[in-house]
């Protein structure tokens, strides 16, 4: 694990914080840089020094640049949508005001996050000020953090890109752990034991449990309750190798349905 012990910025226009001190192996770490907008405009940059301080001490350099512009306003600032479970809906909307040119327009909403659909729709036009209001719809496809933009396309020829950033994170209604399922190798005829922990946001039963391999035994508890801890066994015969398995969980929730676990083994000759 690395811990990061500070950060700081070479210029007042950005203000670093550390999200994540503590980044263990195969994690990720987040750094968030925040601009002045109160007290800069036009073009900012600024280099963040990142203080590592274990394992061992060392630096590292991130660099933010960006344009600061008073002309348009976004509310909210970004767009947050917290924790959406795979496969559900969420919408939010940002109202985009704009005072200058009387024919400013927006032409093309895109976005790089999966399963972000964006439109748009023009809500005011007097005077040099215009208004109009955007609606993001996410689905997630699959579990993860969420770290993208949404970049809108105008027609002003000096600025024409404004980005409003999307974070949140997408979560399964049901959390496996260990997953995959790996057991230790096994001599012909030997066995190995583990507890699969299934973790769901609400309570539900696993009804049945069905391996794919003969080899593999899972023991139910029909409690209603959102966490259940199953002891799986691997029994080995005489067959020696590597396998690969799948054990397909039944609950009794429709939206949870079932749950799928894949797994490995090897058996080892005696």
């Amino acid at each position: 694990p690395v811990h990061v012990s500070s950060v700081r910025a070479s210029c007042g226009c950005t203000t670093p914080v550390v999200i994540d001190e503590t980044v263990a192996p195969g994690e990720t770490g987040r750094i968030k840089a925040q601009f002045n907008t109160r007290s800069f405009l036009g073009q900012r940059g600024a280099t963040i020094t990142v203080v590592f301080d274990r394992p061992q001490y060392g630096e590292a350099q991130l660099r933010v640049d960006g344009y600061v512009r008073r002309d348009v306003v976004c509310d909210p600032g970004e767009i947050e949508f917290g924790a959406v479970k795979v496969g559900a809906k969420a919408e939010a909307t940002v109202d985009i005001q704009y005072a200058g040119r009387s024919d400013w327009r927006i032409l093309e909403a895109r976005s790089n996050v999966p399963g972000l659909a964006v439109s748009f729709e023009e809500a005011t036009r007097v005077n040099g000020r215009v208004g109009y209001r955007l609606i993001a719809n996410f689905t997630p496809e699959a579990a993860g953090y969420i770290n993208g933009e949404i970049e809108l396309e105008t027609n002003d020829g000096n600025h024409r890109r404004v980005p409003i950033v999307v974070t949140g994170s997408a979560v399964e209604a049901v959390s496996v752990s260990p997953s995959p399922l790996a057991f230790s190798p096994v001599a012909a005829g030997g066995s190995d034991a583990k507890k699969l922990v299934v973790k769901g946001d609400r309570p539900f039963r696993i009804v049945g449990a069905n391996a794919s391999d003969p080899r593999i035994a899972v023991e139910l508890s029909d409690e209603l309750r959102p966490l259940h801890l199953l002891p799986v066994t691997f029994t080995a015969d005489e067959a020696t190798g590597a396998i690969e398995f799948s054990i397909e969980l039944q609950t009794d929730d429709a939206e949870i349905g079932t749950i799928t676990v894949r797994g490995t083994a090897d058996v080892t000759s005696p």
